[in-house]
C-alpha cells in the first residue's frame, strides 16, 4: 500500500457516536490493507477514543486525529478534505454501513483516472445508469438530481484534484449550512465533470437515531448554497433539484419552510404542540404558497435575506450579499 500518495484515501468524520463508530470502521476492513483510513475525531465526549484505541491495535496503520474541541460537522468534513493525500478522497460519516464486495470495480475505475465522481449507492439514482459513466450535462438533459445525489458526501469518491483554495474558502463561509461541499460540487459541474455510477449501492446511511439536523436547516441552506452559483442554467438545476422535480418547485418554498419551521419549534411533533402552531398558520401559508406560483424565485430569495429567516434558522440568507463574491467571479 503506497500511504504517502495513494490512490483512494478512506476518511470518517465522527462526533459521539462510538457504537455506530465501530461499525463503520469494521465495515472499511476488507480494503484496510489496501487503502489508508483516517479518522477524525471531533472532540467526542464518550468512549469513541476508546474504540479507536482499541481498532488501532487491530489495524497498526489506522490513523486517528483527535481535534482539541469540537469544530462542527461541516469544518470537520472540510478538515478531511484538506488532509487527503490521496488521488480520490471518500469522506464517510460514522452512521455509514458499507458493503465492499464490489470495490474492485471501484478501484478498476480509479486506476484509470478518467471520471471526477464516483456514485456509491442507489440514492435518487435513475434506472438503467448501473455500471455507466455521465457528464454532468448528460445528468442534466437526463434530469438527474445530481445536486441532491452528490450531497449526501458519503455515497460520493471525488477527484481530489478538483478541490482547490475557492471551494474551500466558500466551503468553511458555507460551513453553517451543513452543505459545505456544495461548492466543490458546483465547481465540477461548472467544468462538465464526469461521474461513475458503481454496478451495486455499496453505502447505506441510518438516519433514525435523532441527531440530525432538522430539514427547515437544511432546507435553508440548500437555498443559500444554490442562490450563490453564478451561472444561471446550473443555478437553476440546483433550485429545482431540492424537490428532485422536473420543473421548479419555488411556489413550495415558502409553505415547506414554514411547516419545517413549525415542526422544529414544536420539538419534531407533528400531533402535539405543532398541529396547534400549524392551525395558526394555516391561511396565511396558504396565502403565501399561492403568492410563490405567481411571483419569481428572486422575490423570495429577498424576501427571505429580509425576514431573518437565515438567522432563526442556520444563520443562512443574511450572510449571502458578504459571500456572492465567492461563487460568483
Amino acid at each position: 500500500m503506497n500511504t504517502q500518495f495513494p490512490l483512494l484515501h478512506c476518511l470518517i468524520i465522527t462526533y459521539n457516536r462510538s457504537v455506530r463508530l465501530d461499525r463503520a470502521i469494521g465495515g472499511l476492513v476488507p480494503i484496510a490493507g489496501q487503502f489508508p483510513i483516517t479518522i477524525l475525531n471531533n472532540a467526542s465526549t464518550d468512549n469513541t477514543k476508546e474504540v479507536l484505541a482499541l481498532w488501532k491495535s487491530r489495524i497498526p496503520q489506522l490513523e486517528v486525529v483527535n481535534h482539541d474541541y469540537n469544530m462542527g460537522l461541516g469544518a470537520n468534513l472540510l478538515r478531511a478534505c484538506e488532509i487527503s493525500r490521496g488521488t480520490y478522497t471518500w469522506i464517510l460519516s460514522d452512521d455509514d454501513e458499507l458493503q465492499l464486495e464490489k470495490m474492485d470495480e471501484i478501484t478498476a475505475v480509479m486506476q484509470k483516472g478518467e471520471v471526477a465522481l464516483i456514485s456509491l449507492s442507489n440514492h435518487l439514482r435513475p434506472s438503467g445508469v448501473a455500471g455507466r459513466t455521465w457528464s454532468f450535462r448528460t445528468c442534466m438533459e437526463n434530469r438527474f438530481p445530481f445536486f441532491s445525489s452528490l450531497v449526501f458526501v458519503t455515497n460520493t469518491i471525488f477527484k481530489t484534484s478538483y478541490l482547490n483554495s475557492e471551494n474551500m474558502h466558500s466551503g468553511y463561509r458555507l460551513a453553517h449550512t451543513m452543505l459545505p461541499q456544495f461548492p466543490l460540487f458546483v465547481s465540477m459541474a461548472q467544468q462538465n465533470a464526469s461521474i461513475y455510477f458503481s454496478e451495486t449501492s455499496m453505502v447505506n446511511k441510518r438516519m433514525d437515531d435523532g441527531s440530525n439536523w432538522p430539514f427547515s436547516k437544511m432546507l435553508l441552506g440548500w437555498l443559500e448554497c444554490s442562490s450563490l452559483i453564478a451561472d444561471d442554467e446550473i443555478r437553476a438545476y440546483a433550485e429545482r433539484d431540492l424537490f428532485h422535480s422536473r420543473k421548479p418547485n419555488w411556489f413550495l418554498i415558502p409553505y415547506v419552510t414554514l411547516l419545517c419551521h413549525a415542526r422544529d419549534e414544536a420539538g419534531g411533533s407533528l400531533f402535539t404542540d405543532c398541529l396547534r402552531y400549524l392551525k395558526g398558520l394555516a391561511f396565511f401559508t396558504q396565502l403565501l404558497a399561492l403568492a410563490g406560483r405567481l411571483l419569481p424565485s428572486g422575490f423570495w430569495r429577498i424576501l427571505f435575506r429580509a425576514a431573518g429567516f437565515g438567522e432563526k434558522l442556520g444563520q443562512g440568507f443574511n450572510r449571502k450579499m458578504d459571500q456572492e463574491v465567492l461563487f460568483r467571479h
